[in-house]
């Protein structure tokens, strides 16, 4: 009987249910279709203005520390000394705590030993015997060295000559083989025969009046076969006969006297006398008259030149001569060395008392041939002969051209063998100190292996040594701590494996930014855990539809449900970059850095951020819940003269309350808000959901369909 009544009741219940739906569906229509009665309705506008639009992401989190560590020692140990307790405020590189150090110095010590011991040792195989004798290897080596590089270079520059040589000789051959060289004149004599009287210009030289003469005669010689022919003042033959027995022509100077006769001398091919004949000499007496007078005629006086232009079959003679003030013919005398058979032609100058260049050109020679040479001039007075010149024509350039040729090409056959030599003498040396040095190479190999193991050692060590002095990686406060002093403490291994990098030895820490649980409790396996609480984050998440509105420094808006009546600002600090899937809904951790919180702020807060995520500024503006929006086109009613009509607008920034314009309506207008009561006589198409009944725009408010229900609800 009782289940009976049981289920007469549901139905009951299931009736009346369904009663009151089909009631509140007929009360929805008749509310949009039937006409609205004058005393039933309250018509709704707004006016079309220019504000600020502002756009928010909400979320939910909690206030943690920014900045968490968890230290403990390396090493284990036991404790000696503990500088914090739980609360106190610390810095970063400030000494926390101490463990016993005699464990870790003497270890360092005999590692440092054993490191010198190994250092010798490495020395003495770097040295590799004495020193003497790897100064002379190395001596060695660069001997040979140098010497194999000499003559490489060496061979380089007979190569180049060799293709000069070459060059030139081809250069000669186009040219018909000339002379090969310009070739200086190998003259034994030199000098001048003259008579009594002189004029200035010759190498018997007079100057000043009668009666007041100097001169000075340069007297050269020639051997011509067994004689020698040569012209010196008397006073001066004992020095000639000095240079003579010491067959070595010179050039003496005397002054006052003037040359008369030649002296001849005669020698065998061992020896050499000297006979002169008589000669004399005239001082020219002295003139006290004023008057001027013209000097008679007087013998010529001539200077045998040098020769010029030689060549291989031709040279130029050259020659001064001075006539004595008359009419004066000369020629050159010419001819093998023991004789000058031929002569020039006969030329003629005039009668002037000045020296004259005179010259000719013999031809039809012979190629690297020696002539003698001689002026010889005659006027009405008498003939002068010069002394005699000893030339040389050129050799043929070709010839030697081909000469050199050969010497060059013998001389790179005979350094080819010198460089063969020098590198198999190189290559002795290399091996003999490779030899030498092989034993100590493997020595040297494995001393620096220890070396390198004693070296890691030390530096473990010392770091070991470091560690048994803890100090704070940051700054902050000792929120846990674990030991006192006397106890034995474990080597402590972080999660992370981090070691902090402040300043000091912070011992191995595990560094944390903080998490939306808070970090305040404390790692059983870590000596102490340091929390900064004065910096502040919270770390919230955001679905993906928002996440891509989220910047990096924007503006974040806090409220704590904890405190009422309290705003923190913020700024987004951090956005992950990898996704958590949380009941098939994805979302990004955004990480908000606090500013400047107040002390009343605690870790572990449950916290409501609202991030700015964009502002339009002096915009035209409606209230959001006047626009209707269906798929992608949104609408306003706007009312004048009583006369409502439907326009379509483009949006910009949806706020929470206003929604930008960008086109579609102008300042000033008005727009039809939803109504907030129905009657049964209302004739508009406004809707209990707040807009459209073509739906759309849900989560909007005052959008179409259910998604204005908040607002219409809302006032």
């Amino acid at each position: 009987m009782s289940v009976l009544s049981r289920s007469r009741k549901a139905v009951i219940g299931y009736a009346i249910l369904t009663a009151a739906v089909f009631s509140l569906i007929g009360f929805a229509v008749a509310y949009v279709y039937m006409p609205a009665s004058a005393s039933g309705s309250t018509l709704r506008t707004a006016t079309v203005v220019t504000g600020n639009v502002e756009t928010t992401e909400t979320a939910t989190g909690n206030i943690s520390s920014a900045s968490t560590a968890t230290v403990g020692f390396p090493i284990a140990g036991t404790l000696t000394e503990v500088n914090v307790s739980i609360g106190s405020k610390v810095t970063a590189g400030e000494i926390l705590a101490k463990i016993n150090p005699d464990s870790a110095e003497t270890a360092l010590s005999a590692a440092k030993a054993a490191l010198l011991a190994a250092d010798e040792n490495l020395t003495t195989a770097e040295n590799g015997g004495s020193a003497a004798s790897k100064t002379s290897d190395q001596s060695s080596l660069e001997n040979a060295q140098s010497t194999l590089t000499n003559d490489e270079e060496q061979l380089v520059s007979d190569n180049e000559d060799l293709t000069a040589a070459k060059r030139q000789l081809t250069t000669d051959e186009n040219l018909g083989c000339p002379a090969a060289s310009s070739s200086t004149v190998t003259s034994a004599v030199s000098g001048t025969t003259s008579s009594a009287s002189s004029q200035s210009g010759g190498a018997l030289q007079s100057s000043g009046a009668a009666g007041s003469t100097s001169t000075s005669i340069k007297a050269s010689l020639i051997k011509v076969g067994l004689q020698t022919v040569f012209y010196m003042p008397n006073n001066l033959i004992n020095i000639l006969r000095a240079s003579l027995l010491g067959k070595t022509a010179g050039s003496y100077f005397s002054s006052l006297y003037l040359l008369s006769a030649p002296v001849t001398t005669t020698a065998s091919p061992n020896t050499q006398t000297l006979t002169t004949q008589p000669t004399t000499t005239t001082l020219l007496p002295a003139t006290t008259s004023t008057t001027t007078t013209t000097a008679a005629p007087t013998a010529p006086i001539v200077t045998t030149g040098a020769v010029s232009n030689v060549m291989t079959g031709q040279v130029t003679l050259n020659a001064t001569i001075s006539p004595g003030g008359a009419a004066t013919s000369y020629y050159f005398a010419w001819g093998p060395t023991d004789k000058l058979t031929n002569h020039t032609p006969v030329e003629t100058i005039t009668g002037t008392l000045g020296m004259t260049n005179v010259s000719t050109t013999l031809t039809g020679l012979k190629i690297d041939t020696n002539y003698l040479f001689q002026i010889v001039a005659s006027n009405s007075v008498g003939t002068t002969k010069g002394l005699a010149e000893l030339f040389t024509t050129a050799s043929s350039s070709c010839v030697e051209e081909k000469t050199i040729i050969v010497e060059d090409e013998l001389a790179i056959a005979k350094q080819k063998t010198t460089i063969t030599e020098a590198k198999t003498n190189l290559a002795a040396t290399k091996a003999s100190i490779a030899q030498s040095n092989q034993t100590t190479n493997v020595q040297v190999a494995t001393d620096e292996a220890t070396v390198a193991e004693d070296q890691a050692t030390v530096t473990t060590d010392e770091k070991n040594l470091q560690d048994t002095t803890l100090t704070a990686p940051i700054s902050g406060t000792i929120t846990s701590l674990n030991g006192s002093v006397g106890e034995s403490v474990s080597a402590y291994a972080s999660a992370s494996g981090a070691t902090g990098a402040a300043a000091g030895n912070s011992g191995r820490s595990s560094l944390s930014a903080g998490s939306s649980t808070g970090a305040s409790s404390s790692s059983t396996s870590g000596f102490a855990t340091i929390t900064n609480l004065n910096n502040f984050q919270v770390i919230a998440s955001l679905a993906e539809a928002d996440i891509s509105q989220v910047k990096v420094g924007q503006h974040v808006t806090i409220t704590l449900p904890a405190i009422p009546n309290l705003t923190v600002a913020g700024k987004v600090a951090y956005i992950s970059d990898t996704s958590t899937v949380s009941s098939n809904v994805v979302t990004y951790a955004v990480t908000i850095q606090v500013i400047s919180p107040p002390a009343s702020v605690k870790d572990g807060m449950t916290a409501d951020v609202s991030i700015d995520t964009g502002s339009a500024d002096n915009v035209l503006t409606v209230p959001s819940s006047a626009i209707t929006t269906n798929g992608s086109v949104s609408t306003v009613t706007t009312y004048a003269n009583g006369v409502k009509r439907t326009q379509q607008v483009k949006i910009g920034l949806i706020g929470s309350s206003t929604t930008q314009i960008i086109s579609g309506l102008n300042l000033g207008e008005s727009v039809v808000l939803p109504t907030i009561q129905a009657s049964a006589s209302s004739g508009t198409s406004s809707s209990l959901f707040g807009g459209a009944t073509t739906g759309g725009g849900a989560g909007r408010f005052g959008g179409g369909g259910f998604g204005g229900i908040g607002r219409v609800l809302g006032g």
